[in-house]
């Protein structure tokens, strides 16, 4: 009940970290987070027909689409039931090789994900993307694309605070039964390399020494 009540502050960013935490838990402690996940599923299942019936009204509508989109978005609760039944759809145009459907319903998945995407800083996004991903060399690629757009911000420097900001909150977590606090800082520390190393290639050695000074909070974390 609980979970159907909140249902509409669930993002796909919460999905993703309970997901990622589920990954990195053992034993019983996983069946408190099993069970989350399950009810957010039949939540979400209970809104799938809704969903089902605006995508609909997207694919009929005239006028300007991305305008039409960003109204539909404004109204819904929770845009994971739609995610879902987008993700669905395409599988089933795939199959069926209708590459128009296909291409429309590529493009209202593709838009609805910039909206949401927008709403997250940029720096959250690329770290959570580096999180998730096992091989360095595809982390790396994203961060020399990241580090390369001309910016007014100081990235080097968003990155530490969002690389401490994420080691702290795995401290904060440590007394949580199956939690594993130490798996979960030696991704943080490879991927915080990882950044050192790119910020390097790209920024400098001057940026990379600030860089590694500012996440040295990690390495405290780590001893």
């Amino acid at each position: 009940k609980q979970v159907d009540t909140q249902f509409g502050q669930i993002s796909p960013q919460d999905m993703a970290t309970l997901q990622l935490r589920l990954a990195q838990t053992e034993g019983d402690a996983r069946k408190p987070m099993e069970k989350v996940l399950g009810q957010i599923q039949k939540s979400m299942e209970a809104r799938m027909e809704g969903a089902t019936k605006e995508i609909e009204a997207l694919m009929q509508s005239s006028g300007n689409i991305a305008d039409n989109i960003r109204e539909c978005i404004s109204r819904q609760e929770s845009l994971l039931p739609m995610i879902a039944v987008l993700q669905m759809n395409i599988a089933r145009a795939q199959k069926a090789k209708n590459e128009q459907l296909e291409r429309a319903l590529t493009f209202l998945y593709n838009t609805i994900n910039e909206e949401m995407e927008s709403k997250v800083p940029m720096v959250n996004r690329v770290l959570s993307r580096c999180l998730s991903t096992e091989d360095p060399e595809p982390r790396r690629e994203l961060l020399k694309v990241y580090f390369s757009e001309k910016s007014e911000e100081d990235k080097p420097k968003l990155m530490a605070e969002a690389i401490v900001g994420l080691a702290k909150e795995a401290q904060g977590q440590k007394d949580q039964a199956g939690f594993d606090l130490e798996s979960a800082l030696g991704r943080i520390r490879e991927v915080a390399l990882d950044v050192g190393v790119v910020a390097s290639e790209v920024c400098g050695e001057e940026v990379q020494e600030q860089f590694m000074e500012d996440i040295q909070p990690l390495f405290d974390l780590l001893v």
